[in-house]
């Protein structure tokens, strides 16, 4: 499923905002493949009916657009939102994430919003094989991330490690015996496929456990779930 985030500025207008947003909308969207709203004038533009909203992409920021002084979203230094309103346009929009670009006040304003909830970090394994160096390192990144968001605000986080473990089996891991077993199953979803360890009841469930023992081993802190 694509990630929808949107991003705003808020508070005192100041050179570099569009260069900030161009960087947000490029990243999300060539490299994730994600949605990306730009909010209009601020928090406002979340509780408007209806809201004012516009899709970035990347062909938005033309040379033109990158010379302007301020930001082309607009903004908004004045009153304090209504926190319910500003939720209420956030779930309206079916958002995973909200950028915020502002100073201390913005800040302190999106603060308090994001005390009605928490912030949700996701990494992904394919259960085909044993967990290995890049599932540490996916996790390891992920946790380095949380601990940063925590150096700048105080809101709770949970990493959860999905599993797809639906996923078809599409090529026979060096790695595990009784390879007859696996040969013939394949391309059945993970969880439909014998264990070739015969220790679970199938090798999505086997390699998940042992993904969970690999984890816990190194101390993470994380929730697991699965397609199953």
């Amino acid at each position: 499923m694509v990630k929808k985030i949107a991003i705003l500025t808020s508070g005192g207008d100041c050179a570099g905002l569009n260069a900030v947003i161009r960087a947000a909308t490029i990243r999300a969207v060539n490299k994730y493949k994600w949605q990306i709203f730009g909010i209009k004038d601020g928090t406002l533009g979340l509780m408007t009916d209806p809201l004012n909203v516009v899709e970035l992409k990347p062909s938005n920021f033309d040379g033109n657009l990158m010379r302007m002084g301020g930001t082309f979203l607009g903004t908004n230094s004045k009153g304090y939102p209504s926190h319910e309103e500003v939720i209420k346009g956030f779930k309206k929009l079916e958002l995973d994430a909200l950028i915020g670009i502002g100073g201390d006040g913005s800040m302190k304003i999106l603060k308090t919003l994001t005390k009605k909830g928490k912030i949700n970090l996701q990494t992904g394994y394919g259960p085909s094989g044993l967990p290995h160096i890049g599932t540490f390192a996916e996790v390891a990144r992920t946790t380095m991330m949380v601990n940063a968001i925590k150096q700048i605000i105080d809101i709770p986080t949970e990493i959860i490690t999905f599993s797809d473990d639906m996923d078809g089996l599409r090529k026979i891991p060096d790695n595990v015996p009784n390879r007859e077993i696996l040969e013939k199953n394949l391309h059945k979803p993970l969880t439909s496929v014998p264990d070739p360890f015969k220790k679970y009841k199938s090798f999505g469930e086997h390699n998940n456990e042992m993904l969970k023992n690999f984890l816990n081993e190194f101390k993470f802190k994380y929730t697991f779930k699965s397609s199953t």
